[in-house]
């Protein structure tokens, strides 16, 4: 050793002008070489030598590791050596034990040894949920380079078929490899970095304590571990920011080499050493060429900025001085901030410096100081370089306790409930995690863990009383009593009156450090984040504890609190609000037992005392009101007692308003008053009912349990042991109404309420679906809805989070109808929650109806799928049963000795299987009902309301519809007694239980007619009849709302052979529409039952009915009549109804009617064209029919809307009222998909046509495209919009693009539909500007920019009307003059007479009707009466004579029309299939000769006809054949038909296709975004198809639109219109 020691030593001596400091490193090695020295001190030396070259090479892996971070290597170590070394100066290392020197050479070599990844590192930390919980947070990091790489990592998109071959697509994929590795070690580095102190000490603890390679080094050494266990307490200080070296180190221990040595004053030395490495030499040079500039963020270039910036750096034991001048506002502040730390940490270390430096060390810390410090050369105040925005603590209270923060009068009652729900959920995961059932594996399914241990074991108790709190330094709570009365005046000057709310829970309590993160208001659970991380969704709790609670604030200055936990701490707390004293909490520790000696339960009971001043006022809320009257002697003396007791019951009222579906039990417990207090009967008669039902007196006949909290009579009754949410129920796959989807969702019908409660296990949320949102209230309802402050919520969906309140969400939120109340059990909308918990912001909104409402819209639809097909399901059954024994029952009825009896059998037995299901459905349902009202006396009379019902049961009336079954059974003989055993033998499915609730309904109506009455009085009794009614149409509206749900399943998971709802059939049913089906037999029943004026059942029985169980309709052939209809008779297939729609201006309310259609309406609108002719011709239809139909339905005057009386005198309709204010039919054309919209040409009344199933398009007529346009136009022109997407149009649904078209392309929208209609949207093939200016020339369509340019298309669209309806013929295509020519010629031969009354006559043809006018009057024979006949008089009008002549040859016309139908006519007809008349003058010569009663042809009868005079035979040509005059009067006639049936399309067709043309040339292929639509945007269309087919669609849409614009302008054929021929046969009839 000596030996050594020598050749070490043996080196020059020093040059006498060189000084090389004293270092740490040179103090231990001056230990080792002393002549006094120990083996100790040397080995000291040699075992530093050897760790340090280990820990050397073990750093340099952190280059590795760390890319693109600072340097953490050895060099990093030596720098912070030297600082501490000028830190201390020679005089004090020269101080420093030999321990002292090898410590903190080891602790600054080991503080970093957390920054070397290892391969074992990288498998844990990918396994952990930190590492996933850092990505998803690196989503949203500041860093744009964090959020690159953490969206690379999560990224699975690896499709690259758009690459040519394998060679191109295997380089990309090489280099999405490349970018995932880069991306991966940032991230694994960003994990590692933020815990490396910690890793550090661990990493060194695990080499001291378990065997390693560097472990069997350290012992080598025989240094004891406990030198090195200190050493990495010290590594890990230096990563904390709290100053806990005190609490963490002791002030110094025995050292190795008989000295001492101090881990506080190493911890203290290697803290402000590595603070102080801020030289420019901490980033490698070739850092961004190893790394890659894209994967250096931004925070270390703000390192690099801040080390290059630093000018000068000055350690010494009395002062460091530093200066810089930074280049960015970033690195000046990262910089000015760690050295305020640094200063702050100087700062403690100096007030405990006594504490921690040795006691030979002389020396005191230094000060700090950054000056001067610049930006970009200009010098900065220190103290203007961090500051920034901040509230003071007094404020945030304020905000929090006193702004209004809050919307609901009772939220810190929201906030209590939830703080209980929060411990008892983390005390059920703790204990279900410690469960035999099963271990620690998180179940995502509420059942599922209920079934191992139930959740109706952790309950939460609310009570309730009413108090006196007396003042003073330390007030007490005491009963009032009728002596406290007496003395009224001066208790109230020593006492408040008010309740005392209590909240007990039985779940986890709070601990110390559990008080320590309430006082951090608004910190999470903190003790149980890892618990919190391993529960499911559902479980979790709502994540903030100590925001709630300062709501309490609100109500009282202070609050109490006794908790309890498992491990034993129990505490009494009392929180004081910081408004009043400071925010302090008094913790005092609980021996455990009350002072009744009784032992404190686990977990927490919160009590606050709340005056009677806080009571909400009767304006707003009634509940607790007893109704006293203001003038008894005792009112005001009562006054404080009766407010208390009112603020009670609203409590307790507010309770059941804020909770959603529990999954734990919540018992409320209502302290009863003293009793001498009883006689002064505060508490109302009608008192405050939990779980308000809106139908009152059905009973409840199954175990499920739908209610939200339990209200216990007394403290010693037994719980209800009812479970807690009927999610819980044993019985919940074993009763028909109710199941468990394989996916793990489930569904409850509450037939009470008529309410389908739905649990989705996707999304994680408890539902509610039924027809509340859209119905109206009855009387009775209404009253309790006012006293319930819920009246204005009604049409509300109410949104929960947790089980806990939110909010009432707007229709826009919720367009679903069906649903009406949503409790999120998940995390999902944590984040979106407004500070007051009252709302949502607007991301949440958005989330909740883009992301939220389509899953639980899927798990709806896939319920009753499932509801549909188990019902079918069963039905097949029962059907197979009864075949089974009704086989078996005629085989008894037959001989054994019959030699046919097994082929009758089997006949039966064939014609039974033919059978469909529903028949079998129908006949059960029937024989049930028979057999319960039969049996029961309480059902007795119930078959006179339902009479028609029962009808076809045993009838054989042709038509009937069990009339083939009856037939079938009839024929066995078998006796009608036993066949009803068989049939109400078959379980219940369903669709059986369905109906025997419905019945249950019914039976209320019956126990409502006058004659079951008489006693009750007349209000009562008619308020109850409105509610059974009422709870009867919430039965039929479930149904038909199911009904529309499954109408709009489409895809492929629903889409299959079981499920009747998506394709229904005769073998393959939809039970929805079975149930649809039945209600309307049942509902049509009572209804003809009313109507039975020898029925107990009129008057206002029938009325009600009409109210409160009927729509308001009309009919097209009768619109003066409005008529009663089920919503079950509305929705049933067999029948068709549109929505008209009206208002008098555009800033008024609409007014909806509903409307049957006729049949063949329907059909119209259900055609499908084959061929873009035949389409053309079949939307001309529709747009005829449906401004037909808009125009009777504006002239229905007997039920318009207006409230004027009618043209004929008659008084308005009484129920037209009703009719235009319908909440249903207002639901309905929100809600039911339309096909056809259509409206007057102003836009005031429109017409929807519905559809229980949505079309990928809608049919629109000519005025709602022209409204639509125009809607369009000031889009365009208020806010620049330039692209649109529309509606799909009727014929385009090849252009239905996806959900995921850019939101800047908004939507232009005229008329209202449904949410499903709005699915099918198109882009427009046009842009509101033309790619360049145009004029429309009358010679041509030119494309230049002279004579007042057009730039936008609506003025194009404008421009197309004029030429359209002038027809000049400058501008006309030939065909389009070809056809003008044809009508005028047309239009002279049909009405040669009249076109002359009007105008100049015609010279040569009055001349010649005056010739034979001449020739007439010649004649001899004179009918008698012919004075009166114009044709007799010398010198007639001649007006006069053409109208006549006219009217006669319109009949000689239409009488040779029936001879010609079937010969000459053609179904449809061209412009080049008219000819015109060969000879004009020779025929309309036949045709006078034939109306002034001449024998032009032989076969005329001589004596009816006058005898051709010679006179006029001579020069005046005429037919006298009839075959050829036959034939030239087809002609006319062919022209009649063309001009009146087809020519306005041809001419339309004709012009349309020239601007089509036109347009493609001018503007398509100019517009530089008609490729991108046919490229780029291609791939948002739906359905891929060819770019011919899509260039082709597109030009369709624009004919479209031009077809709808030239439409509605008189065309230029209407010229020539028929005035005279109204009344020919078109071809429209």
């Amino acid at each position: 050793m000596e030996n050594a020691i020598e050749r070490e030593n043996a080196f020059p001596p020093p040059h006498s002008d060189v000084y090389i400091p004293w270092t740490i490193e040179s103090q231990l090695k001056s230990y080792a070489t002393h002549l006094d020295a120990t083996e100790r001190h040397e080995v000291l030396w040699y075992s530093w030598k050897q760790i340090k070259r280990w820990l050397s090479q073990m750093l340099e892996y952190t280059l590795a590791s760390f890319p693109a971070y600072s340097l953490h290597n050895e060099t990093h170590c030596q720098a912070i050596l030297h600082n501490i070394e000028c830190l201390l100066g020679e005089p004090e290392i020269r101080k420093l034990s030999a321990t002292d020197c090898f410590v903190i050479l080891i602790a600054v070599y080991l503080h970093d040894i957390g920054m070397v990844i290892t391969y074992s590192d990288r498998q844990d930390m990918l396994q952990s949920d930190s590492f996933s919980e850092l990505i998803d947070e690196l989503r949203s990091s500041s860093s744009s380079v964090l959020q690159k790489a953490a969206a690379e990592l999560q990224d699975v998109n690896y499709d690259f078929r758009g690459e040519p071959d394998r060679k191109a697509r295997m380089k990309k994929l090489y280099e999405k490899k490349l970018k995932v590795f880069d991306a991966m070690s940032l991230i694994l580095g960003e994990h590692q970095r933020k815990l490396h102190a910690k890793i550090s000490e661990q990493r060194v603890k695990k080499w001291t304590d378990g065997p390693s390679k560097l472990q069997a080094g350290l012992e080598l050494t025989q240094i004891p571990m406990r030198i090195f266990y200190q050493a990495a307490v010290c590594a890990e200080l230096h990563g904390e920011s709290d100053f806990t070296l005190i609490e963490k180190c002791p002030q110094k221990d025995g050292g190795y080499a008989h000295d001492w040595y101090h881990p506080r004053f190493v911890a203290a030395l290697l803290i402000i050493g590595d603070g102080l490495d801020l030289d420019n030499d901490r980033f490698h040079l070739f850092m961004e060429d190893f790394s890659g500039a894209d994967f250096i963020t931004e925070t270390t270039i703000t390192h690099i900025n801040k080390h290059r910036s630093i000018r000068t750096l000055q350690i010494s034991p009395r002062k460091i001085e530093i200066s810089a001048d930074c280049k960015t506002a970033e690195s000046l502040r990262t910089l000015c901030n760690e050295i305020r730390w640094l200063e702050g940490f100087l700062k403690n270390c100096t007030y405990k410096w006594n504490e921690i430096a040795p006691e030979n060390f002389s020396g005191s810390l230094p000060n700090i100081s950054l000056n001067p410090i610049r930006l970009n050369g200009t010098e900065i105040p220190a103290e203007m370089v961090t500051t920034r925005f901040a509230i003071s603590q007094e404020k945030a209270f304020s905000l929090l306790q006193g702004s209004h923060i809050y919307n609901s009068h009772f939220t810190f009652l929201r906030e209590l409930i939830q703080n209980a729900c929060d411990a008892v959920k983390l005390q059920y995961w703790e204990d279900y995690s410690a469960s035999i059932y099963t271990g620690n594996v998180c179940s995502a399914n509420p059942q599922e863990a209920n079934a191992s241990i139930a959740l109706s074991k952790y309950p939460i108790y609310i009570y309730l009383s009413v108090k006196k709190l007396s003042s003073g330094f330390e007030p007490e709570l005491s009963d009032i009593t009728g002596e406290d009365l007496k003395n009224i005046k001066q208790l109230k000057e020593t006492h408040k009156f008010g309740v005392l709310l209590e909240v007990q829970d039985f779940g986890i309590g709070i601990s110390k450090n559990d008080i320590k993160e309430i006082a951090k208001v608004g910190t999470s659970h903190a003790r149980q984040k890892t618990a919190i991380q391993k529960m499911p969704s559902w479980l979790r709790p709502t994540g903030h504890f100590g925001v709630g609670l300062q709501s309490l604030f609100l109500v009282c200055n202070n609050f109490k609190c006794i908790t309890k936990t498992r491990s034993g701490e129990c505490y009494d707390m009392t929180f004081h609000s910081r408004m009043n004293q400071d925010g302090y909490i008094n913790v005092i520790p609980h021996p455990g037992v009350d002072s009744k000696g009784n032992t404190i339960p686990y977990g927490s009971r919160f009590s606050v005392f709340i005056e009677e001043t806080f009571k909400e006022s009767h304006e707003t809320n009634m509940d607790g009101w007893a109704a006293i009257d203001p003038y008894r002697p005792d009112y005001e003396m009562l006054r404080s007692l009766r407010r208390s007791v009112e603020l009670m019951l609203q409590l307790e009222s507010a309770v059941d308003d804020f909770l959603g579906q529990m999954l734990f039990p919540i018992h409320i417990y209502r302290y009863p008053l003293d009793n001498s207090l009883e006689q002064l009967q505060l508490i109302p008669s009608s008192d405050v009912a939990l779980t308000r039902d809106m139908f009152f007196n059905v009973q409840k006949k199954h175990d499920f349990s739908t209610a939200k909290a339990t209200r216990l009579k007394s403290l010693s009754a037994p719980i209800p042991q009812s479970p807690s949410c009927w999610l819980y129920s044993s019985t919940l796959k074993k009763d028909p109404l109710s199941g468990v989807l394989s996916g793990g969702s489930a569904y409850l019908l509450d037939f009470k309420k008529a309410q389908l409660h739905i649990w989705s296990q996707e999304a994680q949320t408890f539902f509610v679906c039924g027809s509340q949102r859209i119905q109206n209230l009855t009387h009775r309802q209404n009253l309790q809805s006012l006293n319930s402050k819920r009246k204005s919520n009604q049409a509300k969906t109410k949104l929960f989070i947790k089980g806990l309140f939110i909010c009432n969400c707007p229709d826009n939120w919720i367009p679903n109808t069906f649903i009406q109340f949503i409790d999120v059990k998940s995390d999902t909308l944590n984040s979106y929650l407004q500070m007051n918990r009252d709302g949502l912001t607007a991301e949440g909104s958005q989330y909740l109806t883009d992301t939220l409402l389509p899953t639980l819209t899927k798990t709806l639809r896939m319920v009753l799928s499932q509801i549909s097909q188990t019902t079918i399901q069963q039905l097949d059954s029962c059907k197979k049963d009864i075949i089974h024994k009704v086989h078996d029952e005629y085989a008894l009825c037959l001989q054994e000795n019959d030699d046919f009896r097994d082929q009758k059998l089997a006949v039966i037995d064939q014609k039974l299987e033919s059978v469909s299901l529903l028949d079998y459905g129908k006949r059960i349902i029937r024989e049930k009902f028979l057999s319960v009202i039969n049996k029961s006396t309480e059902y007795a009379g119930l078959d006179t309301l339902i009479n028609s019902y029962f009808l076809d049961l045993y009838t054989q009336t042709l038509g009937s519809p069990n009339n083939e079954l009856n037939t079938i059974l009839d024929s066995t003989h078998v006796a009608r007694e036993r066949l009803q055993q068989i049939f109400v033998g078959q379980p219940d499915s369903f669709s059986t239980k369905f109906m025997l609730c419905v019945l249950e309904k019914m039976l209320y109506v019956r126990n409502f007619s006058p004659k079951s009455n008489q006693k009750k009085p007349e209000n009562i009794q008619l308020y109850a009849l409105q509610d059974a009614v009422f709870s009867v149409q919430q039965m039929a509206f479930l149904c038909a709302m199911a009904l529309l749900e499954v109408a709009q399943i489409h895809d492929s998971l629903h889409d299959d052979k079981a499920n009747g709802c998506v394709h229904p059939g005769e073998d393959l049913p939809c039970i929805w529409a079975y149930l649809n089906e039945q209600m309307e037999q049942l509902m049509n029943s009572v209804d003809e039952s009313l109507k039975d004026k020898a029925s107990d059942f009129h008057g206002d029985v029938s009325e009600t009915w009409h109210e409160y169980a009927c729509v308001p309709t009309l009919r097209w052939d009768t619109l003066s009549q409005v008529r009663w209809k089920s919503i079950s008779e509305i929705f049933d297939s067999k029948h068709h109804y549109a929505i008209f729609s009206n208002r008098t201006s555009s800033g008024s309310k609409w007014l909806h009617a509903l409307v049957e259609i006729p049949d063949y309406a329907w059909d119209l609108l259900n055609e499908s064209p084959q061929t873009e002719d035949f389409c053309n011709k079949h939307w001309h239809k529709l747009n005829q029919w449906c401004q037909a139909f808009v125009n009777d339905l504006i002239n229905a005057w007997d039920v318009s809307p207006s409230g004027r009386d009618n043209t004929v005198g008659r008084r308005k309709n009484e129920s037209t009222t009703k009719l235009w204010e319908s909440p249903v039919v207002r639901w309905m054309i929100h809600s039911i998909p339309s096909i056809a919209l259509a409206s007057d040409i102003g836009g005031m009344n429109r017409l929807n046509v519905l559809s229980l199933h949505a079309r990928p398009s809608i049919y629109k007529d000519s005025h709602m495209i022209n409204l639509l346009l125009d809607r369009m136009r000031h889009l365009s022109e208020d806010r620049s919009i330039e692209r649109m997407q529309l509606l799909t149009l009727d014929g385009l649904s090849a252009l239905n693009v996806t959900d995921s078209v850019t939101s800047n392309i908004i939507p232009a929208t005229r008329g209202c539909v449904s949410s499903e209609n709005k699915k099918n949207r198109m882009l427009m093939a046009f842009g509101s500007s033309l790619p360049q200016a145009v004029t429309l020339s009358l010679e041509t369509m030119d494309a230049d920019n002279a004579n007042n340019p057009i730039t936008s298309v609506y003025q194009l669209f404008d421009a197309l009307k004029e030429p359209y309806h002038t027809g000049d013929s400058r501008f006309l295509p030939d065909k389009a003059k070809f056809i003008l020519k044809v009508c005028k010629q047309a239009a002279w031969q049909a009405e040669p007479f009249y076109k002359n009354v009007y105008a100049n006559i015609d010279d040569k043809l009055w001349n010649r009707i005056v010739r034979v006018h001449k020739c007439f009057l010649n004649e001899e024979k004179r009918p008698e009466g012919s004075s009166l006949d114009l044709r007799y008089q010398e010198s007639p009008n001649q007006r006069q004579l053409l109208n006549i002549m006219q009217k006669a040859y319109e009949g000689i016309l239409t009488d040779a029309d029936q001879s010609l139908k079937g010969v000459h006519q053609d179904s449809s007809l061209k412009w080049s299939d008219i000819e015109f008349l060969s000879n004009p003058e020779k025929f309309f010569n036949t045709v006078i000769l034939q109306i002034f009663g001449y024998a032009v042809f032989p076969s005329q009868i001589k004596g009816s006809f006058l005898p051709m005079s010679n006179a006029v035979a001579e020069d005046f040509a005429y037919y006298d054949d009839y075959n050829t005059y036959k034939n030239e009067i087809s002609k006319v006639w062919n022209g009649i038909r063309y001009l009146r049936d087809f020519a306005a399309d041809d001419y339309e067709n004709a012009f349309v296709k020239l601007v089509l043309n036109w347009w493609e040339d001018a503007i398509w292929n100019k517009d530089s975004c008609s490729e991108t639509l046919l490229n780029a945007r291609a791939s948002d269309l739906r359905t891929a198809i060819s770019k011919e087919d899509l260039k082709h669609m597109y030009l369709r849409q624009i004919e479209f639109f031009i077809r709808s614009v030239v439409s509605d302008v008189p065309s230029a054929v209407n010229q020539y219109k028929l005035e005279r021929w109204a009344s020919i046969t078109s071809k429209e009839e």
